[in-house]
């Protein structure tokens, strides 16, 4: 699905059949009817002591209870501590501004069928999935935790505060009487949709779902509470120190002081996480929570790699544990497990009973995944001979049937990463092209220009250079070739984090669905922000999202790896 179309058209995911297009426009339009009869009805103009008046965001989120809904959703049931006023922009398609009390804001527009379009931060998020409300929900947090803390005295209503130079300020709560939808002040973020999203100053919006892992901010990691200034944060220091050896369990990133990391290493360790539950009277079993202003989660930050290679350890363990569990006592007691709810799974779909298997632990292997170059374009190899036999992290023997299990933890993973130091060698680069054919191939499949990918290497750091976003056109054969093979089948996918468990087959059917694009691709020449060293592509399947990176893995200049980073639909 193209999403560089306007809002309509990718939320209404009918871009390409324009009779359905004109059905829903015309089922949009009755809507609109309808919410303006409802405004007739519900005018009070000539009462001062409406409810209106008495209560301008009250009246807004009674008079549209989806709205009302939506934002209990995104910040909880008591987002209300934490929203000073509503704007009604503009009537068609009905768009919020959402103060803060911290004086952000976002936006939210109807689009009819109960869905609707957040733009936060400039990213737009439809929130038509349960993923993309989760990255809303990120985007929120993010503002919340800019400016003034909620415990200091916010805006006394619509029209005070600081706004940002320039801020039409609109008017309270829908500028009427009636809160019906008929404001003229359209801010200039939604604006810019009427008019097409331009390729070279719009990014997508996989891009900018897939922005929040090109980087890892977090790079203080205190060993002792007088390393701390916070005290919420030093108490939750002692409570997570107090449970492990590991010296350095929290990271803390200097430009955000209220959001704390804990090491993924402890995120399936019981004691840690009951620890943290009776300091916050709250369950981070699920990944993160909110206490006392600070937002708190499981993630490595800049760990000089640690975070790379401890991804999944502990939970491989834990599983692998679990599995022991199963197979000396059966399913006795769902309390015996760390996840009760894989294990009830993989015993039901693999017929696992107390006995009847045996469990081979070989993530540490840690089994290599080349690129290599061949008729049909690019592809990962594998050096145990197939890929279930390379990507397994859990073996599990029933007989002479072996199952073949990939371990993964949290939301965002990684296909392969392979070395390209010799595909795309640092002196080819500094000559400004790469001639070599097996380059040459792999940047034609990737739709990467050769000269635009060498400059961004030979231009790093200089002052003014920032390399472009470019949509393109890549060998989509290849491309998918590609991918499938990194994807690879005959293995069962088990997955724990993100609030659910997952145990599922990657057979040749899913593996088509998972690599067949969907979407248009796009280059990033120097990331995201264009001054990075390093290319980003992202795209989409049916069931993830993809960013392509090609960068180098120790801290030099020229690239060494290609990785595929995944994140699940």
């Amino acid at each position: 699905m193209n999403k560089d179309l306007h809002i309509l058209k990718a939320i209404l995911l009918e871009a390409d059949e324009e009779d359905n297009v004109k059905d829903k426009e015309k089922e949009v339009e009755k809507n609109d009817a309808e919410e303006k009869a409802d405004d007739r009805a519900n005018e009070k103009d000539d009462k001062p002591d409406s409810a209106f008046d008495k209560d301008p965001m009250g009246f807004i989120l009674k008079k549209y209870h989806t709205l009302n809904e939506l934002l209990a959703e995104l910040m909880t049931p008591a987002f209300k501590e934490y929203i000073t006023a509503i704007f009604i922009q503009s009537p068609k398609p009905t768009s919020f501004k959402i103060v803060l009390h911290n004086s952000q804001f976002f936006y939210l527009s109807y689009m009819g069928d109960d869905i609707y379009l957040a733009i936060i931060s400039g990213k737009r998020h439809y929130l038509s999935s349960i993923g993309e409300k989760e990255r809303a929900m990120k985007g929120i947090s993010r503002l919340l935790q800019q400016g003034s803390p909620l415990k200091t005295k916010g805006p006394e209503g619509a029209e005070q505060g600081t706004r940002p130079e320039g801020e039409d300020d609109g008017s309270l709560s829908g500028g009427n009487n009636n809160g019906g939808g008929d404001q003229t002040g359209v801010e200039t973020a939604p604006a810019a949709e009427e008019g097409g999203e331009t390729e070279e100053t719009e990014p997508l919006t996989e891009a900018q779902i897939l922005k929040g892992i090109l980087t890892e901010a977090f790079t203080v990691f205190p060993k002792s509470e007088k390393e701390i200034k916070n005290k919420d944060i030093k108490s939750l220091f002692t409570a997570v120190k107090a449970n492990t050896d590991i010296e350095d369990p929290i990271a803390l990133d200097p430009e955000v002081p209220n959001a704390v990391n804990i090491t993924r290493k402890l995120q399936t360790d019981k004691k840690t996480i009951a620890a943290i539950k009776k300091l916050t009277g709250q369950d981070i079993s699920d990944g993160r929570i909110k206490w006392n202003g600070l937002s708190i989660k499981f993630g490595e930050g800049s760990r000089g790699g640690r975070g790379v290679k401890s991804k999944g350890l502990g939970f491989e363990g834990t599983l692998t544990a679990d599995l022991e569990n199963l197979k000396q006592n059966g399913l006795k007691d769902a309390k015996d497990f760390n996840h009760p709810t894989l294990v009830l799974e993989m015993a039901n779909e693999l017929g696992l009973k107390k006995g009847n298997f045996d469990v081979i632990p070989e993530g540490k292997k840690n089994q290599s995944r080349p690129l290599k170059i061949t008729a049909k374009g690019p592809e990962i190899a594998f050096s145990a001979g197939t890929a279930a036999e390379t990507l397994t992290d859990i073996t599990i023997k029933k007989g002479k049937m072996p199952y073949y299990i990939s371990a993964k933890f949290g939301g965002t993973l990684t296909f392969f990463n392979s070395g390209i130091s010799t595909i795309l060698p640092a002196n080819e680069i500094k000559s400004g092209e790469i001639k070599n054919e097996s380059g040459k191939i792999l940047l034609k499949t990737l739709g990467i220009n050769n000269k635009l990918f060498c400059q961004v290497f030979n231009e790093y750091g200089k002052k003014g250079y920032v390399g472009p976003k470019k949509k393109t056109t890549p060998d989509v054969a290849k491309l998918q070739h590609l991918v499938s093979s990194g994807i690879g089948e005959g293995y069962y996918y088990a997955q724990a984090g993100k609030g659910r468990d997952l145990f599922f087959e990657i057979d040749k059917k899913y593996n088509k669905q998972a690599s067949t694009i969907t979407s248009p691709v796009v280059v990033y020449y120097g990331g995201i922000d264009g001054k990075g060293k390093r290319i980003d592509l992202v795209f989409e399947s049916a069931k993830y999202f993809f960013k392509v990176n090609i960068r180098n893995k120790q801290g030099g200049l020229y690239p060494t790896h290609i990785m595929c980073d995944y994140k699940a639909k």
